[in-house]
C-alpha cells in the first residue's frame, strides 16, 4: 500500500514524500508450532520452549513436523538454516534448512528412534538460525523431550516336580520326575514383560524324544507391558530309559536354550480291595460298592484300598483324590509316595451320606479312575408350594412369594410334603407365624412311606394394603412367606332402608342397611344415631335397642343385606330397632366406618337418612286417684308433651244420679309449673314425659261427684281426655 500510495502522489505532480523506515523484524514476528505423526492438531512452542515427542518403544520411530510461520515487518524472506539436534540422543532431522517466505510457513521433519541404550526419559536440544534477506539473524533454541517404552522380558519355568517357579537360564536343567511308561509329566516356560514397552516372543521349540510342546499360543507373540506368555512342555516316556532333550525360546531376538531330562520306569502298580474275608483285585474303571449307611451325616462305612508295586522299578503314587460330597479319602500318607518293587501303600475311602438315596462318586489314583457307589438309608423331607399354577419345589430356608391378594379375600396356598428318602417319615410338626397367615385345619401327624406325599392348606388373608411376611415350618424345615395385600375395589352404593319419614313418639321403628349390588368381601360398618331436638334438649331415651346410639353390622361377602350384631358379635338380624322418645325433633341415621378387614372403604359421602318426630298436642297416658279423703281428691296425671311445654289442665266433673253440681268444669293454668319443670336438669332424662299431682278440694257432698275427665293443652293443641271414676 505504501508503494502504491507513493506512486499515486508522484503521478499527481506532488513532490515525493520521505517515507519512514519500516521497523526492524524481531523474533516475535515468527510463530513456532509442531504436530505429531501426521496429525493436524498443532502444539505451539517458542524460543527456549519445548517439543514433547510421544512415548516411543525401542526399535520404533515417531515423527513430528516443525512449522515456522513468518509475519515479517521488513517484508523480507527468511531461511531456517543450520538446524541441528543433540547428537546420540535418538533425535534426528531429515533436513537442516527450509525457506520461510513472507507471511508463509516453513517446515522441517524431525524423528525420535530410541534404542536400548536410551534411558526411560530422553532430552535433547533443537537449534537453528533464521537468516533474513536483509541480513538479520535470529538464533532459536528449543528443548526436546521423549519417553522411551522398553520391554523387560523375564524368563522362568515351573518345576515339574514341586510346581515352584524358577529363573530360566542357559544353564538350567529342567528335571522331570521318574514316571511310568505311557504316563505324562509337564512343565511350563513363562515369559513375563515387567517393562514399560511391548516385547516379542519370537519362537519356542523342543528337541529330543519324549518331549513335546503343548498349549503353546500363536508365535510370534507380542507381549504388552504387564502381559505374560506360557508354553507347556510335556514328558511322555514310552520306554523305561532316561530321556534327554533341549528347549529353546527366543525373546526380543535373544535365544535361550536349556536342557530337559526325564526317566521312564516300568513299575507295575496293581490295586486290591481289602476286606475281612480277604483281598480282591481291583481293576481301574470298575465300581467300589459300600454297605448301606444311615444318612444322618454322622454314620459312616469305609473300605481299604491296597496299592502295590509288583514291577521291578521304583514306582510312584503321585495323587489320590476322591470326588463326590459323600466320599472322602482317609489315612493317606504324604504324596507323591515312592514305591520300591514289592512295596505296599494302604489307605481308606469313607462313605458318609448326608441325605438318603443313591450316592455316586469317583476315586482317582494317579491316572486310574474307579467309580464309587453307596446307598444312604433314612427319610428326607421335601416341600413344594402351589398357589394355583402347579407345585413348585422350595428348599428349607427358601422363600415362597405369594401372588398379590386383595384385602378381604383369602388366598389358598397348598403345601406338598414328600418323603424323598427310603425310610418312613413321620410328619408331626406344622406351624405358621406372621400376620395374615394361617393353617385353618392343621393336619394330624401322618407317616409317609418313601416317595409318598401329604398336603396341607395355608391361607393368606391380608388385612391391610401392605407387605406381609411370615414363616411356615414342617418338621423343622422352614420356608419364608411373602405376600402383598392390595386394595379392595370400591363398594356399591349403600343406603339406609325400612324407616318411614315421620316417626311417632314412644315407638320402636327399625332400620336396615343395604347395598345396591353384591360385594365379594365381608364388609363391616357402624350405623350411628343422632338427635336434633326442636327444644334444644336431648332425649336420652332415643337409642338403639341394644343401648347407645351406635350399632355395628356386617354385610357378608356376596350378599347385599347388613346383619346387625351385639357387642359380643352375636347376630341380631337384618333390622336395628331404636326408640323414638317423647321429644320432637329430627332423628338421623348415618353409616360410617365401612371396612374390608382393616382397609377403610367408606365413600366420600356418608350414607345417612333423617326422620322427623313431630311436635304434637299432649298425650295423657295415665290418670288415677292417688287419694280421696273427705272433701279432698288428689289426682296423679302422667303423659308427655313433645314440644316440652304445657299450659293448661282442664277437668270435667261427672255428677252422681240426682245430684246437682255447682261446678262442672275447671281449667288450671300450669304453664309456670311446667316451664320450671322442663327447664330443670332433672327433666332432661325423661324427655318430655311428666307426672304431676293435682289436689281438688270439694265444697259440699263429695259423693255428688262420680267421675273426673282430664285434658291437657300445649302449644300444639289439646290432648284427648283421660277419665277416672271415684266410686
Amino acid at each position: 500500500m505504501k508503494q502504491i500510495l507513493t506512486t499515486f502522489l508522484i503521478l499527481a505532480g506532488m513532490p515525493a514524500l520521505a517515507l519512514a523506515q519500516p521497523p526492524a523484524d524481531a523474533l516475535s514476528n515468527f510463530l513456532f508450532d509442531y504436530y505429531v505423526n501426521g496429525t493436524t492438531a498443532v502444539s505451539p512452542t517458542g524460543n527456549l520452549g519445548f517439543i514433547q515427542f510421544p512415548n516411543t518403544s525401542t526399535g520404533s520411530k515417531t515423527s513430528i513436523t516443525f512449522l515456522v510461520t513468518s509475519s515479517s515487518q521488513t517484508l523480507a524472506n527468511y531461511t531456517l538454516t543450520n538446524a541441528s539436534v543433540t547428537p546420540g540422543s535418538g533425535f534426528s532431522l531429515l533436513s537442516t534448512q527450509t525457506a520461510v517466505p513472507i507471511g508463509g510457513v516453513g517446515s522441517l521433519q524431525m524423528s525420535f528412534s530410541p534404542t536400548d541404550a536410551n534411558p526411560l526419559q530422553t532430552t535433547g536440544a533443537f537449534q537453528f538460525q533464521l537468516v533474513g534477506a536483509t541480513g538479520q539473524v535470529f538464533g532459536v533454541y528449543i528443548n526436546l523431550y521423549a519417553g522411551v517404552l522398553k520391554p523387560q522380558l523375564i524368563l522362568t519355568y515351573v518345576d515339574p516336580v514341586t510346581g515352584n517357579q524358577f529363573p530360566l537360564t542357559p544353564s538350567t536343567l529342567v528335571q522331570f520326575p521318574k514316571i511310568s511308561v505311557n504316563s505324562t509329566a509337564s512343565s511350563q516356560i513363562l515369559v513375563t514383560n515387567t517393562g514399560t514397552g511391548s516385547g516379542k516372543v519370537d519362537s519356542v521349540s523342543v528337541s529330543g524324544a519324549g518331549f513335546t510342546l503343548t498349549n503353546t499360543p500363536l508365535i510370534p507373540a507380542t507381549l504388552p507391558a504387564g502381559a505374560s506368555f506360557a508354553a507347556g512342555i510335556t514328558f511322555s516316556p514310552t520306554a523305561p530309559v532316561e530321556y534327554q532333550g533341549t528347549a529353546t525360546i527366543s525373546v526380543g531376538g535373544v535365544a535361550t536354550t536349556f536342557r530337559l531330562d526325564g526317566q521312564g520306569t516300568s513299575a507295575a502298580i496293581i490295586y486290591n480291595l481289602v476286606s475281612p474275608s480277604g483281598t480282591t483285585v481291583l481293576q481301574p474303571n470298575t465300581t467300589i460298592n459300600f454297605p448301606d449307611t444311615p444318612a444322618d451325616g454322622v454314620s459312616r462305612n469305609s473300605v481299604t484300598i491296597q496299592i502295590q508295586n509288583t514291577g521291578n522299578q521304583v514306582g510312584s503314587v503321585s495323587n489320590v483324590n476322591s470326588f463326590g460330597s459323600d466320599f472322602q479319602v482317609a489315612n493317606l500318607p504324604a504324596l507323591p509316595k515312592s514305591l520300591n518293587p514289592g512295596d505296599i501303600l494302604l489307605f481308606n475311602v469313607i462313605f458318609q451320606p448326608a441325605k438318603p438315596g443313591s450316592s455316586t462318586g469317583r476315586l482317582q489314583i494317579g491316572n486310574d479312575l474307579f467309580a464309587l457307589s453307596g446307598n444312604g438309608i433314612g427319610s428326607a423331607l421335601s416341600l413344594a408350594v402351589d398357589v394355583g399354577l402347579g407345585a413348585v419345589a422350595v428348599s428349607s430356608g427358601g422363600v415362597a412369594s405369594l401372588p398379590n391378594t386383595t384385602v378381604g379375600s383369602k388366598l389358598a396356598v397348598y403345601f406338598d410334603v414328600t418323603n424323598t428318602g427310603n425310610q418312613p417319615l413321620i410328619v408331626n410338626g406344622i406351624s405358621v407365624s406372621g400376620a395374615g397367615f394361617t393353617v385353618p385345619s392343621p393336619p394330624a401327624p401322618v407317616t409317609l412311606n418313601p416317595f409318598q406325599t401329604t398336603q396341607f392348606l395355608l391361607q393368606f388373608a391380608p388385612v391391610s394394603v401392605a407387605t406381609f411376611t411370615g414363616t411356615v415350618s414342617v418338621n423343622g424345615a422352614t420356608v419364608s412367606l411373602v405376600g402383598v395385600g392390595q386394595a379392595p375395589p370400591p363398594i356399591p352404593a349403600i343406603a339406609i332402608v325400612n324407616v318411614p319419614s315421620v316417626l311417632a313418639p314412644l315407638q320402636q321403628p327399625s332400620a336396615g342397611v343395604q347395598l345396591s349390588g353384591i360385594y365379594p368381601y365381608d364388609l363391616k360398618g357402624t350405623m350411628t344415631l343422632t338427635f336434633l331436638s326442636d327444644s334444644f334438649v336431648d332425649d336420652p331415651s332415643i337409642v338403639f335397642a341394644t343401648g347407645g346410639r351406635s350399632i355395628n353390622f356386617i354385610i357378608p361377602a356376596n350378599t347385599t343385606q347388613a346383619i346387625f350384631t351385639q357387642a359380643s358379635g352375636a347376630a341380631l338380624g337384618t333390622l336395628a330397632l331404636f326408640q323414638t322418645g317423647t321429644v320432637s325433633g329430627t332423628v338421623s341415621l348415618t353409616v360410617s366406618g365401612l371396612t374390608v378387614a382393616q382397609v377403610d372403604v367408606t365413600p366420600a359421602t356418608l350414607p345417612s337418612k333423617g326422620y322427623q318426630i313431630p311436635a304434637t298436642p299432649p298425650q295423657l297416658r295415665a290418670l288415677r286417684v292417688q287419694s280421696f279423703s273427705g272433701s279432698q281428691i288428689v289426682l296423679l296425671i302422667s303423659g308427655y308433651s313433645t314440644p316440652r311445654n304445657l299450659s293448661q289442665l282442664s277437668f270435667q266433673f261427672t255428677a252422681a244420679s240426682g245430684a246437682n253440681l255447682m261446678t262442672t268444669s275447671l281449667n288450671l293454668d300450669v304453664s309456670g309449673e311446667f316451664l320450671t319443670w322442663y327447664d330443670s336438669a332433672a327433666s332432661n332424662i325423661f324427655g318430655s314425659q311428666f307426672t304431676t299431682t293435682v289436689t281438688i278440694n270439694i265444697t259440699g257432698d263429695p259423693k255428688a261427684i262420680t267421675g273426673i275427665s282430664v285434658t291437657a293443652t300445649n302449644s300444639k293443641g289439646t290432648s284427648a281426655p283421660q277419665s277416672v271414676g271415684l266410686n
